[in-house]
């Protein structure tokens, strides 16, 4: 990776963190919990995601490509939590269940059973995030 690359990607870190931090001291002081930079690395090459982990701190870091976070993992494991993000094929999560430290936007039941039963076929825990849509919730 050049020098010129290395320090785009700290300009624009330095940016976005910023930006966070700037929202947070706007935020209502009654809003509790933290915020979190997960980065989508779609694309980007594994060696950009380690700097960018060791060197400037990036504390999380999603892909929405199975086959991506795949080719991505023994480099990236251990480095920091990994994530799963958009939607997932019910014949893809065997492929990330144990792998992946969070799978987001978990859209249906049949899904979440799916993630379910392979995590405890695996012995492991997996962690979600569920898309609800609350619009079509019958009371």
């Amino acid at each position: 990776m050049t020098q010129e690359r290395k320090h785009i990607i700290s300009e624009n870190y330095k940016r976005i963190t910023e930006k966070i931090e700037n929202a947070k001291a706007r935020r209502d002081s009654s809003v509790k919990g933290d915020v979190t930079l997960l980065a989508a690395t779609k694309t980007v090459d594994p060696q950009e995601i380690l700097f960018a982990i060791h060197e400037l701190g990036l504390p999380a870091v999603g892909e929405n490509k199975v086959q991506e976070f795949l080719a991505k993992y023994d480099q990236l494991r251990g480095k920091a939590p990994l994530h799963i993000l958009g939607h997932l094929q019910t014949n893809k999560v065997r492929q990330v269940v144990g792998k992946a430290d969070m799978i987001q936007s978990v859209d249906s039941l049949r899904l979440a059973s799916e993630i379910g039963k392979r995590s405890q076929a695996a012995g492991v825990v997996t962690d979600i995030l569920a898309e609800i849509n609350i619009g079509q919730i019958n009371y």
